[in-house]
């Protein structure tokens, strides 16, 4: 479980980034200079010898690698996006893109950007499913409220982002930046 969850917060899914095998030319290429009958020179030896030493390097970073993926953990909660790096609020998601190798395409796998209005944001690296997680994050998303502002003129509540009010159509007005008043104006 993610530290820290807030009140009324649950978990509606969790997942790990998909065991991915690292480094496969470098243990194979190493193994084969280790196996292969050395020459029997000094040449010869020292290839053997820098093999058997690539090899438990390489044997080494796929050890490293295995054990790094195996204990990161990715949650999608009823409020938030969590990894271990940072945490996105879903109501302040702006997109939710999807990166995807040719190879990846077809394992189905692919990493998740989560992008905020407020430039923060969080990557789910080498998932399982992408669209299906990307929908669920969208899904916890649409139960969240939805933000709003009263009209002005009668008092009615709406969705922030309404061009005009339901009730009395009068126009909200739009927030540009510093100059928001000057542009309102013409």
């Amino acid at each position: 479980m993610p530290p820290g969850l807030q009140p009324g917060e649950s978990i509606v899914w969790r997942g790990r980034p998909a065991y991915k095998f690292r480094y496969p030319g470098l243990v194979f290429f190493s193994l084969l200079g280790v196996i292969a009958p050395p020459l029997d020179n000094p040449v010869g030896h020292g290839i053997a010898l820098w093999s058997a030493l690539l090899f438990l390097v390489s044997i080494g970073l796929v050890v490293f690698s295995t054990a790094r993926y195996a204990t990161t953990r990715y949650y999608i909660s009823t409020k938030r996006v969590i990894t271990a790096d940072s945490t996105v609020d879903l109501q302040d998601i702006s997109n939710i893109r999807i990166e995807q190798t040719m190879i990846a395409r077809n394992f189905d796998r692919g990493d998740i950007y989560f992008d905020s209005a407020s430039g923060r944001w969080a990557v789910f690296k080498r998932v399982r499913h992408p669209e299906a997680v990307k929908q669920g994050a969208l899904n916890a998303r649409s139960q969240l409220p939805m933000p709003t502002v009263e009209c002005e003129y009668c008092g009615k509540h709406v969705v922030k982002g309404t061009e005009t009010c339901p009730e009395c159509g009068a126009k909200f007005l739009q927030h540009f930046g510093a100059n928001s008043d000057q542009q309102a104006r013409s």
